[in-house]
């Protein structure tokens, strides 16, 4: 791996992310000294990295995702240390365009979709997962507030330890044939919920909490899973 570019950041940085069908990122964290929140927006020049746009807000981003935004308004859905899900337009970013309290603690994964598909067909409506310290994992739609469509919690583990705290949610097929969401906890459940019939699909427990997920979607809808500390 070779690096292309390298910056200090302001802030402490929890997570970024590329702009969709840019050459921009955006970080996520805090400033901490005054507990803040931090978004920098940079863009890549050829080899150096320039500071586009920094914005300070009261509370700390945690984690974030273009997924539920189409290409054209590439509107930002943040989650921070207090619960609070945000959709933010970058280039009017006073206040969020959608807002919610999701989780009564820290939001630590979060997911979208039915924005950046290119495909119509597997488009689906644009939807946010949020996964929280709380152990709840929480399905939003964009054009409902303040309610859930679908909330999941985590009271029935698999494993000896309690599961309370979700470290990893995803998306799975967005396409109006299947709608599914995976879960991963701090104690090494594995989850997989199904959205259409309410209800959870599949699950397992692993050796060490899980902390990163992906789907990979092949021929005869073939899913595969996994994560950062081990692999299903």
């Amino acid at each position: 791996v070779t690096v292309r570019a390298e910056k200090a950041l302001p802030f402490t940085t929890f997570s970024a992310y590329w702009v969709p069908h840019s050459a921009r990122a955006v970080c996520l964290g805090t400033y901490q000294q005054r507990k803040t929140g931090g978004l920098a927006i940079y863009e890549l020049n050829r080899d150096s990295l320039t500071l586009l746009k920094e914005i300070e807000k009261p509370i700390p981003f945690k984690c974030g995702t273009f997924g539920a935004s189409s290409y054209e308004y590439r509107h930002l859905a943040t989650g921070d240390l207090k619960g609070s899900l945000c959709v933010w337009d970058l280039e009017h970013s006073n206040l969020p365009l959608f807002s919610a309290q999701a989780h009564s603690d820290c939001i630590n994964t979060i997911d979208g979709c039915g924005g950046t598909s290119l495909s119509e067909e597997a488009r689906g409506p644009p939807e946010i997962v949020t996964g929280g310290r709380d152990g709840n994992i929480c399905v939003w739609d964009l054009r409902q507030r303040d309610v859930p469509v679908a909330k999941m919690s985590a009271e029935a583990s698999y494993s000896p330890l309690p599961a309370l705290d979700c470290w990893a949610v995803r998306f799975g097929d967005t396409s109006t044939s299947d709608r599914v969401v995976f879960g991963g906890y701090n104690n090494g459940d594995v989850r997989l919920f199904d959205l259409r019939a309410a209800k959870q699909r599949w699950a397992t427990t692993l050796s060490s909490g899980v902390s990163s997920s992906f789907f990979n979607i092949f021929l005869n809808n073939v899913r595969i899973l996994s994560k950062l500390v081990g692999f299903i």
